[in-house]
Protein backbone atom coordinates (compact mmCIF):
# COMPACT_ATOMS: atom_id res chain seq x y z
CA UNK A 1 0.00 0.00 0.00
CA UNK A 2 1.46 3.54 -1.32
CA UNK A 3 1.30 5.96 2.12
CA UNK A 4 -0.48 9.43 0.51
CA UNK A 5 1.28 11.30 3.00
CA UNK A 6 5.12 9.98 1.77
CA UNK A 7 6.83 13.05 -0.16
CA UNK A 8 10.07 11.85 -0.26
CA UNK A 9 11.17 8.58 -2.17
CA UNK A 10 14.60 6.52 -1.08
CA UNK A 11 16.70 4.48 -3.91
CA UNK A 12 19.74 2.75 -2.86
CA UNK A 13 22.92 2.45 -5.35
CA UNK A 14 23.14 -1.60 -6.85
CA UNK A 15 26.57 -3.29 -6.63
CA UNK A 16 27.73 -5.24 -9.34
CA UNK A 17 26.09 -8.85 -8.48
CA UNK A 18 22.76 -6.82 -7.63
CA UNK A 19 22.80 -6.22 -3.83
CA UNK A 20 21.71 -3.19 -2.54
CA UNK A 21 24.77 -1.45 -0.90
CA UNK A 22 22.37 0.28 2.05
CA UNK A 23 20.43 -3.01 2.05
CA UNK A 24 24.02 -5.03 2.68
CA UNK A 25 25.36 -2.40 5.07
CA UNK A 26 22.15 -2.29 7.39
CA UNK A 27 22.17 -6.03 7.74
CA UNK A 28 25.43 -5.88 8.91
CA UNK A 29 24.37 -3.71 12.47
CA UNK A 30 22.65 -4.27 15.18
CA UNK A 31 18.49 -4.55 15.42
CA UNK A 32 18.06 -1.53 17.62
CA UNK A 33 20.39 0.85 14.58
CA UNK A 34 18.46 -0.70 12.27
CA UNK A 35 15.35 0.24 13.64
CA UNK A 36 16.81 3.62 14.27
CA UNK A 37 17.55 4.52 10.43
CA UNK A 38 14.46 2.89 9.24
CA UNK A 39 12.87 5.16 11.65
CA UNK A 40 14.05 8.01 10.83
CA UNK A 41 14.16 7.51 6.80
CA UNK A 42 10.15 7.09 7.11
CA UNK A 43 9.92 10.32 9.49
CA UNK A 44 11.85 11.87 6.70
CA UNK A 45 10.11 10.53 4.23
CA UNK A 46 6.99 12.87 4.82
CA UNK A 47 8.85 16.21 5.29
CA UNK A 48 9.28 18.75 2.85
CA UNK A 49 12.21 20.15 3.78
CA UNK A 50 14.32 17.38 5.17
CA UNK A 51 17.15 17.48 3.45
CA UNK A 52 17.99 21.25 4.44
CA UNK A 53 16.87 20.34 8.02
CA UNK A 54 18.80 17.16 8.21
CA UNK A 55 21.34 16.37 5.55
CA UNK A 56 24.93 17.59 5.83
CA UNK A 57 26.70 18.80 2.52
CA UNK A 58 29.87 18.85 1.62
CA UNK A 59 31.45 21.97 0.33
CA UNK A 60 34.25 19.97 -1.80
CA UNK A 61 31.37 17.26 -3.24
CA UNK A 62 28.38 19.37 -3.81
CA UNK A 63 26.07 16.76 -5.07
CA UNK A 64 26.84 14.29 -2.03
CA UNK A 65 25.10 14.79 1.10
CA UNK A 66 25.09 13.04 4.17
CA UNK A 67 21.96 11.78 6.94
CA UNK A 68 23.42 10.95 9.95
CA UNK A 69 21.58 9.37 12.71
CA UNK A 70 22.70 8.79 16.33
CA UNK A 71 21.94 5.81 18.13
CA UNK A 72 24.35 3.98 21.38
CA UNK A 73 27.55 6.04 21.54
CA UNK A 74 28.10 6.16 17.40
CA UNK A 75 26.91 8.00 14.08
CA UNK A 76 25.84 6.06 11.60
CA UNK A 77 25.90 7.90 7.82
CA UNK A 78 24.16 7.24 4.75
CA UNK A 79 26.06 9.52 2.11
CA UNK A 80 23.66 10.15 -0.93
CA UNK A 81 22.90 12.27 -3.40
CA UNK A 82 19.39 13.90 -5.35
CA UNK A 83 18.77 11.72 -8.37
CA UNK A 84 15.87 13.43 -9.47
CA UNK A 85 12.63 15.43 -7.86
CA UNK A 86 11.48 13.66 -4.16
CA UNK A 87 14.08 11.28 -4.68
CA UNK A 88 17.26 10.92 -2.58
CA UNK A 89 19.37 7.73 -3.79
CA UNK A 90 21.62 6.54 -1.26
CA UNK A 91 25.33 5.87 -2.19
CA UNK A 92 27.18 4.71 1.06
CA UNK A 93 26.49 3.58 4.58
CA UNK A 94 29.33 4.35 7.36
CA UNK A 95 30.35 3.69 10.99
CA UNK A 96 31.71 6.48 13.42
CA UNK A 97 31.93 4.74 16.69
CA UNK A 98 34.61 7.04 17.98
CA UNK A 99 31.49 10.01 17.35
CA UNK A 100 34.63 11.95 15.68
CA UNK A 101 32.39 14.00 13.42
CA UNK A 102 34.12 14.55 10.22
CA UNK A 103 33.12 11.88 7.35
CA UNK A 104 36.19 9.76 6.45
CA UNK A 105 37.41 10.87 2.92
CA UNK A 106 36.98 7.33 1.73
CA UNK A 107 33.43 7.22 2.19
CA UNK A 108 33.21 10.59 0.19
CA UNK A 109 34.95 9.63 -2.54
CA UNK A 110 33.27 6.22 -3.05
CA UNK A 111 30.20 8.01 -2.84
CA UNK A 112 30.95 10.32 -5.93
CA UNK A 113 32.52 6.94 -7.90
CA UNK A 114 29.16 6.01 -7.25
CA UNK A 115 27.33 8.65 -8.03
CA UNK A 116 28.84 8.53 -11.53
CA UNK A 117 27.95 5.49 -11.98
CA UNK A 118 24.71 5.84 -11.13
CA UNK A 119 24.48 8.73 -13.57
CA UNK A 120 26.01 6.91 -16.57
CA UNK A 121 23.82 3.96 -15.99
CA UNK A 122 20.79 4.58 -14.21
CA UNK A 123 19.32 1.17 -13.93
CA UNK A 124 22.06 0.75 -10.94
CA UNK A 125 19.58 1.55 -8.39
CA UNK A 126 16.16 0.05 -6.70
CA UNK A 127 13.90 1.79 -4.35
CA UNK A 128 14.53 1.15 -1.12
CA UNK A 129 11.78 -0.65 1.14
CA UNK A 130 11.56 1.22 4.68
Amino acid sequence: MIDCLQRWKFSEFLLDDGAGVITEWIRTLADEVQAEIDTRLLHWSKVDKWIEAYAKVFEDLRDIQEISVQCGGAVYRILGSHISIWEFVMLVGDVDERRRGKTPSRAKQSALERLNALRANPERRRDYEI
